[in-house]
C-alpha cells in the first residue's frame, strides 16, 4: 500500500515537472493534498531552483509565472504543513519568501491572490503558540508580503479576521515580530482606509501594548536593536488610527494618546505641524473633546492658532474648534480669549484683502482707496453693471498680456504680508481692509468680484476659513456672557465690509448680525457705537438699480427692522435711545441722536427741541470731529427729513420774456443819477421807485442823511460789478422778465442776490430765490449760494441749498464735507447749523407731533 502511494507521488511529481499545461496549478494543488512532508519539502526545494533558473531570462517569463503559481498552491494547501514540516522549510526560508514576494509583485498575481488559502494558512500559524520566534517571523513576513499586494490583498486579509489575530497575539511577541505585525497593519490602513478594520482590534489588549511601544515603556526591549524601529512604526500606526473616528479614538484617549501627542508637539520642531494635526483630530469625538479640555491640549491649540500665519493650518485648527460647538465649556475656553477672537477677525480681514479687486488703472504702487462706506457710489442704471463688467473684463485681459506671472514665492510673500494685518485698532484702519476701485461712477457691486454663487470660491482656503470663523462667531453671539464683545464699532465694520465683499450677504453672517441685534443686553452698546449708521452706510442704497444693490439694501433694511422688532409694543429700543440721549456723555448723546431716525418711534419721541438741534450743532468739521462723524450726523438728518418732511419736486425752469418796463422818461425832480467815477456811463433811476422798493434807498434819499437832497451819487464798484448794479436798478423798477436782466451765470445770480440783500431789497431777493435759483443752483455753485444765504440769513435760499445737499448726500458726500469746510473758513459754521435747525423746524412743526411715523425706509 505504501509502495502504491510512493508510486503515485512520483507520477504526480513527474507530471508537474515535465508536463506543463494550463492546469498545472490545479495539478500542484492535487499533489499538495496527497503528498507527505518530505515530498513537500523536496518539491519546494525544486521550485526554488526552477524559479531562480527561469527568472533570470526575460524569454522564460511565462515559465516563471507558472512556477510561482505552483509553489504558492503547494505551500498553502499542503495537509502535512505541520510544525515539523515548517522546521524543514526554514532552510529554504529566505529563498521561499523571495518567491512569495515576487509573486505578490507580479501583474498576473491577482489570479493567485484569488486563492486565499496561503493567507489563511499563515494566520492559522500566527495564532498558534507552538512556533518559535523565527518561525513566527516567517509567517508574519508572509502576511506582510500579502499586504504589499494592494487593496484586494488587504481586503482578503481583513475578511479572514487578520487584524484581530495579529492584535490578539501582539502582546506575546518579541520586538521583531511586533515590528512585522505593526508593518502589516500599517499597510492595511494605507490600502483600505475606508474599511472599519480597527473594530477587529478593540476586543484585544493591542492598544495598551501599542501605546507602551509608542512611549518606549518596555523595559524588556531596552537592549533590543529593533526597538527604535518598532517605536517609529508604532507611532506611524498611532497616527493612522487617529484618522479614524469612533470607539478606537476613545480607547486611545483612555490610554494616554492625547498627553503623548501633546508632548510631541511641544518637543518636536521638524514634525511639529504633523503632531498638531494629530492633536487636532481628537476633536471629532465628545469624550476626546472632554479630555482635551481637561488637559492643556485645547489651550495649546488655541495658542498655536493665534500665532499661526499658515492658511492651511488655520483651516485645520478652525475645523477642530468648530467641533467644540457641542461642548459648551470647551467653547467658552476658546471664546473667552481676547487674542483668539482677534485672530478670528484677522481671518476675515485676510478674506477681504484677498477677494476685493484693486483698480488696475491705478499707477500708484500702493493699494487704492478702499471701499469705505463714506465713498460708496451706486449704479446709475440697471444696465450699468453688465456694461461695467464688460469693460473690466476687457481691461483685465489687456493688462494680463503685459503683466508678468507671479511666482509662488511672490504669492507666499504677499500672503505673509497680508497675514500681518490684525484686527484694526481704529475704525479707519478696519474699513481700510476692504479694497475697491477708485472710480467715480462705478456701482458698489461693480467694485467687487462677481460671485453669483459661492461655488467659485469654495475651494479657497481663505473662504473656508471665513465660513468656519463665522460658525464660531455665531456661537459667540449666543453666549450672553461674551456677546457684548461683538458690539464694538470695529467688529461691525468688519462684519458689514464682509457682507459687501461677499457680493450678496452670506446667510450665516446675517444670522449672526440678527442674533446680536435681538440681544437686549447688547442694545446700549449697539446704540452707543452707532451701529444703525454703519448698517446704512455699508449696505443700504436708497436709489438702488441693479439686483446686487437691491440685495444689499434689502439685507440692510432687514437688519434695522430686526433691531426694531416688537418695539412698537415694548418701546424698549426707543426708551433706551432716549435715556442715553438724556443722561449720557456728549459722544453718547450724539450717537443716540443719530440712531433715533432709524427707530420706529413717534416724532414727539425724537425730542425735536434737543435731539435734532443737538445733531445740527455738530454739522461742523474741526480738529475734534472728523469727516466720518459729519457723515453719521448728515445721514441721520437725511433719514429724518425723508421720514417726516416731503422733498419739493424740482421745478422746471420756464423762461419768461416781456417788454422792458424800465421808465424811459423820468421827471427831472424825481431823477437820481448813479455815475461811475472812471466812466462817462450814468444810470438814471426814479427816486420814488427806489424809496418804495428798498429800505436802503429810502433811508439814503428821504432820511436825515446829508445825501438826502442830492441827485447824483457815485457807485462804488469794489464789491459789486457794474452789470450787477444795472440789473438791480432794472429789478427795482419792476423789470423782472425783460431781456436786460437775463442772467448769464450762477456767479452773477449769487452776486445779484448778495447786492439785493445788501440794499435791503427783500422783494427782489424773494423773486430771485423763487425764479432764478433753481436754474443756477448746482453742486458746483452750492457753496457760493450757501455763503450768500447764511451771510444775509436768507432762509428760503439756505433751505434750497440744504435740500440739494440732502439729495446728493448718498452720491457725493465729499462735496458736503467740502461745503462744511468752506463755510468754516469764512466763519459761517454756526450759521450753517442754525439754518439746518430752521429747515427741520419748518418741515416738522407743520406735522402733528403725536402722529405715528411711517417706516423709515418706505418713506423714500
Amino acid at each position: 500500500m505504501a509502495h502504491h502511494s510512493r508510486k503515485r507521488t512520483s507520477q504526480l511529481r513527474k507530471l508537474i515537472l515535465h508536463h506543463r499545461s494550463i492546469t498545472s496549478a490545479e495539478k500542484a494543488l492535487a499533489f499538495a493534498q496527497s503528498a507527505g512532508p518530505k515530498e513537500v519539502v523536496e518539491m519546494m526545494g525544486r521550485y526554488v531552483e526552477m524559479y531562480e533558473h527561469v527568472s533570470n531570462t526575460d524569454e522564460r517569463m511565462k515559465d516563471a509565472e507558472e512556477v510561482l503559481g505552483e509553489a504558492v498552491s503547494v505551500l498553502s494547501n499542503c495537509v502535512w504543513l505541520n510544525r515539523r514540516t515548517i522546521q524543514l522549510l526554514i532552510s529554504y526560508k529566505r529563498r521561499i519568501l523571495n518567491i512569495i514576494e515576487r509573486a505578490f509583485q507580479r501583474p498576473s498575481v491577482p489570479k493567485i491572490l484569488a486563492f486565499r488559502d496561503i493567507i489563511a494558512c499563515a494566520l492559522r500559524w500566527v495564532g498558534s503558540e507552538e512556533l518559535r520566534s523565527d518561525e513566527l517571523s516567517f509567517f508574519l513576513r508572509l502576511l506582510r508580503c500579502a499586504a504589499h499586494g494592494g487593496s484586494r490583498a488587504c481586503r482578503n486579509l481583513l475578511q479572514l479576521n487578520s487584524a484581530n489575530v495579529l492584535a490578539d497575539n501582539y502582546a506575546k511577541q518579541d520586538c521583531e515580530c511586533r515590528l512585522k505585525t505593526v508593518e502589516v497593519l500599517l499597510l492595511v490602513s494605507t490600502a483600505v482606509p475606508e474599511e472599519h478594520w480597527a473594530d477587529q482590534i478593540l476586543t484585544t489588549e493591542f492598544l495598551p501594548k501599542l501605546m507602551a511601544d509608542v512611549k518606549g515603556d518596555c523595559p524588556a526591549c531596552d537592549n533590543c536593536s529593533r526597538f527604535p524601529s518598532l517605536k517609529r512604526a508604532a507611532q506611524r500606526l498611532l497616527f493612522a488610527l487617529l484618522q479614524l473616528d469612533g470607539e478606537i479614538k476613545i480607547q486611545l484617549c483612555k490610554h494616554g494618546a492625547i498627553e503623548y501627542v501633546l508632548q510631541c508637539c511641544k518637543k518636536s520642531k521638524a514634525r511639529k505641524e504633523e503632531f498638531i494635526r494629530a492633536l487636532a483630530s481628537f476633536s471629532s469625538e465628545a469624550y476626546s473633546r472632554q479630555m482635551m479640555r481637561r488637559s492643556s491640549a485645547l489651550l495649546y491649540l488655541a495658542e498655536i492658532f493665534e500665532r499661526s500665519d499658515k492658511l492651511q493650518l488655520d483651516e485645520l485648527l478652525l475645523r477642530a474648534f468648530v467641533c467644540f460647538r457641542y461642548d459648551e465649556p470647551g467653547l467658552l475656553v476658546l471664546l473667552s480669549r481676547e487674542s483668539f477672537r482677534a485672530k478670528l477677525f484677522n481671518c476675515l480681514a485676510l478674506f477681504l484683502n484677498s477677494h476685493v479687486g484693486v483698480n488696475p488703472s491705478n499707477d500708484n504702487s500702493g493699494v487704492s482707496r478702499l471701499l469705505s462706506p463714506w465713498k460708496i457710489s451706486w449704479c446709475s442704471s440697471p444696465d450699468s453693471r453688465s456694461e461695467r463688467s464688460a469693460e473690466q473684463e476687457a481691461n483685465d485681459s489687456g493688462a494680463a498680456e503685459d503683466s508678468h506671472v507671479a511666482t509662488d514665492s511672490q504669492v507666499t510673500t504677499f500672503q505673509e504680508v497680508e497675514a500681518e494685518t490684525v484686527l484694526a485698532r481704529s475704525e479707519k484702519e478696519l474699513v481700510d481692509v476692504v479694497k475697491c476701485h477708485d472710480t467715480t461712477d462705478c456701482c458698489l457691486c461693480l467694485r467687487l468680484p462677481d460671485y453669483t454663487g459661492f461655488t467659485s470660491i469654495l475651494e479657497s482656503n481663505i473662504f473656508n476659513s471665513v465660513s468656519l470663523c463665522l460658525t464660531l462667531l455665531a456661537s459667540l453671539a449666543s453666549q450672553d456672557s461674551l456677546s457684548h464683545t461683538l458690539c464694538s464699532t470695529n467688529v461691525w465694520h468688519t462684519f458689514l465690509a464682509l457682507a459687501v465683499a461677499m457680493h450678496y450677504p452670506y446667510e450665516k453672517l446675517l444670522c449672526i448680525l440678527k442674533q446680536i441685534l435681538r440681544n437686549r443686553n447688547c442694545l446700549e452698546l449697539l446704540i452707543a457705537n452707532g451701529v444703525c449708521s454703519l448698517i446704512f452706510k455699508y449696505l443700504i442704497n436708497p436709489v438702488h438699480q441693479c439686483d446686487n444693490c437691491f440685495g444689499l439694501t434689502s439685507a440692510g433694511c432687514d437688519l434695522i427692522a430686526t433691531l426694531n422688532h416688537e418695539d412698537s409694543n415694548t418701546r424698549y429700543v426707543t426708551k433706551t435711545a432716549v435715556r442715553m440721549f438724556k443722561f449720557g456723555t456728549d459722544q453718547q448723546r450724539l450717537l443716540a441722536a443719530c440712531s433715533m431716525p432709524f427707530l420706529s418711534m413717534h416724532l414727539s419721541e425724537l425730542n425735536f427741541a434737543d435731539g435734532i438741534a443737538f445733531m445740527c450743532d455738530h454739522l461742523v468739521i474741526n480738529e475734534d470731529r472728523d469727516v466720518e462723524q459729519l457723515q453719521d450726523v448728515f445721514t441721520s438728518l437725511t433719514i429724518l427729513y425723508h421720514r417726516f418732511c416731503r422733498m419739493d419736486c424740482d421745478a422746471d425752469y420756464k423762461e419768461k420774456r416781456l417788454e422792458c418796463c424800465y421808465p424811459r422818461v423820468i421827471e427831472a425832480k424825481d431823477q437820481v443819477h448813479f455815475y461811475y467815477p472812471d466812466s462817462d456811463l450814468t444810470l438814471v433811476a426814479d427816486r420814488s421807485v427806489l424809496c418804495s422798493n428798498s429800505e436802503f434807498y429810502r433811508a439814503m434819499l428821504n432820511g436825515g442823511f446829508v445825501e438826502a437832497g442830492r441827485a447824483r451819487f457815485p457807485l462804488v464798484t469794489d464789491d459789486f460789478s457794474l452789470r450787477c448794479n444795472e440789473l438791480l436798478l432794472h429789478l427795482l423798477h419792476g423789470c423782472y422778465y425783460c431781456p436786460s436782466v437775463r442772467l448769464k451765470s450762477s456767479e452773477e445770480c449769487a452776486e445779484l442776490i448778495h447786492l439785493a440783500s445788501s440794499r435791503l431789497c427783500f422783494a427782489i431777493v424773494a423773486h430771485l430765490v423763487d425764479e432764478e435759483v433753481d436754474r443756477w443752483l448746482t453742486t458746483s455753485s452750492v457753496i457760493t449760494f450757501l455763503q450768500v444765504a447764511l451771510l444775509h440769513r436768507i432762509t428760503s435760499l439756505a433751505e434750497r441749498c440744504l435740500k440739494l445737499l440732502i439729495k446728493i448726500h448718498f452720491l457725493d458726500f465729499a462735496l458736503i464735507a467740502h461745503v462744511v469746510r468752506s463755510l468754516a473758513v469764512v466763519g459761517l459754521a454756526d450759521e450753517f447749523c442754525f439754518a439746518a435747525k430752521e429747515l427741520f423746524s419748518n418741515g416738522l412743526v407743520s406735522r402733528k407731533l403725536n402722529s405715528e411715523a411711517s417706516n423709515w425706509f418706505h418713506s423714500w
